[in-house]
């Protein structure tokens, strides 16, 4: 994938019945991993588990076209994918190291994360950040809603403790230049992309 080296694992794919059963799919480089087993049908009962290894964050929302807002750092975790013939639900707990937004470094992400729990076209999000000198923690909650269309944007509570600004940028552009430093305290983030 990209100019990388992935390594396919043998697994089992089998197609019947109108849907696909998948067990011990694997991809890996260099101990880092995605593992896929489960079952993809039209019944709502079906899942799909994915089990994460260090796994590049750009990339993901590169390969979904999602640049409204720029994501960085490595995901291990697990996610689990259901109804496939409605609206999906995904629901996953992930530790991403090194989390950068909109080129701002961060910390490192734990984070609770679905789509289809609240609203059917919203991910929502519930994560604390440990910011990586200080070792502080930040809190963030709320939802995004991807793509263009009315009512799509971001939605978060942000509960920062000494958390850096630099992601600020992408949002103020054109009100002000260069916008660094460390911030405490509560801010609410809304708006369209």
């Amino acid at each position: 994938m990209a100019d990388t080296i992935w390594n396919v694992h043998p697994a089992q794919i089998q197609f019947a019945d109108g849907a696909a059963r998948i067990h011990d799919f694997q991809i890996s480089q260099l101990g880092r991993h995605l593992k896929v087993d489960g079952c993809i049908s039209s019944q709502v009962s079906d899942t799909l588990y994915a089990d994460l290894e260090g796994v590049n964050l750009q990339y993901v929302f590169g390969i979904i076209d999602f640049h409204d807002v720029e994501f960085r750092g490595l995901a291990t975790g697990k996610v689990k994918v259901s109804n496939f013939s409605g609206i999906p639900r995904v629901d996953g707990l992930l530790d991403i190291k090194d989390f950068t937004l909109n080129d701002g470094l961060l910390g490192r992400l734990a984070l609770d994360i679905g789509f289809g729990r609240k609203d059917d076209r919203a991910i929502d999000i519930d994560g604390i950040i440990r910011e990586p000198s200080e070792s502080r923690l930040s809190h963030v909650v709320g939802i995004i809603k991807p793509g263009r269309e009315e009512g799509r944007g971001m939605e978060l509570n942000v509960y920062a403790d000494h958390l850096n600004t630099y992601f600020i940028n992408d949002f103020t552009e054109g009100i002000f230049d260069r916008v660094e430093g460390k911030a405490s305290g509560y801010a609410h983030l809304f708006g369209p992309f």
